[in-house]
Parts: structure tokens; C-alpha cells; sequence
């Protein structure tokens, strides 16, 4: 009865309760991040842009993005940037990377970068992709939503459990190539929508994420 436990996410709770946990009583705990403070910029890029930030890894499902890529119509596929950035910890997707870059002059590779220079980078960004196998949060996406940028996730995503699809983020079937293609190729087209959904995003933050509500819940989890 003295151990409490605390997820951070449905998705994590439901694993938990998966992996022998049902007995216990889980309470849900998001953490929170300091909003940051960046002027707004008026993105207006020749190409569609979207960042797929994280370690290089069958984790974080870069095959799945490129496998997507490669599925789009030329006439689309055209109209979009896609940068990679991440610290390689699987050669072989890393290597997939590269060889797509070679053929395709709009998908580009960075190695992992420090934290206000990918903020930065965000910032001109217009759609972050987090195509996760198995993700229990995303900080990738609460920091799109503070800067009020759109993202696309996987249905393997705690922060998927905050988005109400087409709204404010827009979720895909987890390994599904074709409908990520599906939702990358709608974003390309309708660029205003996704502007406006960025907009909606921050109250994912704001609702979920905001440190002030972190540290009121932490205190009221201690007291309690």
C-alpha cells in the first residue's frame, strides 16, 4: 500500500498494466517545460518543411518516414523538405537516411544539435513528424506545441492521447507507411489548415504541459 505509482501518459499506463501493473492504482503525472519565450515567425518557405527530430533508431521510426516519402506522388513529394535530425544509434536506418539525401536533394541529415539551435530550427519549420514505434511522451511535440507548430504522430505516442486528430495534431496507424503518405500529402496541400492548426496546438502545452501546473501537481501529489 506505500508504493504509488505514477505514469506519464496513458500509453505508458496502459503498458504498465500490460506488463503486470493492473494491481496497482496508477496516477497520471505529465511532466512539465518552461515555455520558451521565442519571438513568432512568419514561416513562409518555398517548400513545405517538416523535422523528424530524435536519435536515429527503429525506435523513432525514421524507416517508416522515408518509407512514406517514397510513397508520395512525385508532384507532391516536390513541394516538401524533410530534415533529419538526430545522434545515430542504428547504422542501417542512418544509412537509408543518407542514400535518400543522395537521390532526393529535399531530404537532408544533422547530426544532433544544441538546444537553441534546433529550437531554432523548429521555429522555421512548418510540421514536425514523430513517427515513434514506441514513444511515452514526446518532448519533440509539447516543444512544437509551445512554439505553436503542427505536428504528425503515431498512434504509439503518449502525446498522441492529447490530440484531438485534425484539430490540433494529426495521428496515423503506428508502421503505417501509406498513412502517414496520406497525412503528409494533405499537409503539403493545405498549408493554411496547418497553420491553423499549429495555432491550436499550444493549448496542448498550455492545458497539459505548462511548468506552473507541473509543480502545483507535483505539490499536491507530495501532500496527498
Amino acid at each position: 500500500n506505500n508504493i504509488h505509482v505514477f505514469s506519464i501518459s496513458d500509453y505508458t499506463t496502459n503498458a504498465l498494466s500490460n506488463a503486470g501493473f493492473a494491481n496497482y492504482r496508477v496516477k497520471s503525472l505529465p511532466w512539465g517545460i518552461k515555455d520558451m519565450l521565442y519571438p513568432c515567425e512568419d514561416v513562409s518557405n518555398d517548400k513545405f518543411t517538416f523535422i523528424i527530430s530524435g536519435s536515429i533508431e527503429e525506435r523513432k521510426g525514421q524507416d517508416i518516414v522515408l518509407s512514406a516519402i517514397s510513397k508520395l506522388d512525385p508532384n507532391i513529394v516536390i513541394e516538401a523538405k524533410f530534415i533529419f535530425v538526430g545522434s545515430v544509434l542504428d547504422q542501417s536506418i542512418f544509412e537509408s537516411i543518407l542514400q535518400a539525401s543522395y537521390r532526393k536533394p529535399n531530404i537532408v541529415y544533422f547530426d544532433a544539435l544544441p538546444k537553441e539551435q534546433i529550437i531554432q530550427m523548429y521555429q522555421k519549420a512548418d510540421c514536425m513528424i514523430i513517427a515513434s514505434r514506441d514513444e511515452p511522451m514526446s518532448l519533440v511535440a509539447v516543444e512544437s506545441a509551445i512554439l505553436s507548430k503542427p505536428f504528425i504522430c503515431s498512434d504509439h505516442t503518449g502525446i498522441a492521447g492529447y490530440v484531438d486528430d485534425g484539430f490540433n495534431g494529426i495521428i496515423f496507424v503506428s508502421e503505417d507507411s501509406d498513412a502517414l503518405a496520406d497525412k503528409l500529402t494533405f499537409a503539403i496541400k493545405n498549408k493554411d489548415k496547418m497553420r491553423i492548426m499549429g495555432s491550436h496546438s499550444r493549448s496542448i502545452y498550455l492545458e497539459h504541459f505548462s511548468y506552473n501546473d507541473y509543480c502545483v501537481s507535483v505539490a499536491n501529489t507530495i501532500s496527498s
